[in-house]
């Protein structure tokens, strides 16, 4: 797929939609108007994100901050939450 400039879009807000809805509209080379509307995207409380996709947004905004294996300590620390009287062993975990 061809990159495209900044100076090809236009980003309108559009006060009648919520903080959370997004309409895209795009205009081919060829003159098609395409448009989608997404009332309630992924991640939202219509439409979770499963325990895997939520580790894997950790992983991939985490690693500019802790190494690898710290992430996995932390992953693992909050998977067995329930068993710790305290989160001071998370707190530690997550300091970079």
């Amino acid at each position: 797929m061809r990159k495209f400039s900044a100076e090809q879009v236009e980003v309108v807000a559009d006060a009648s939609l919520s903080g959370v809805q997004a309409i895209v509209e795009a205009e081919t080379t060829d003159g098609r108007k395409l448009a989608e509307r997404c009332e309630h995207p992924l991640g939202s409380p219509e439409r979770p994100l499963t325990r895997t996709q939520v580790e894997n947004k950790f992983r991939t905004y985490a690693k500019a901050r802790l190494p690898a294996a710290r992430i996995d300590a932390v992953l693992k620390a909050v998977g067995k939450l329930e068993d710790h009287a305290s989160v001071a062993e998370l707190m530690t975990l997550l300091r970079a």
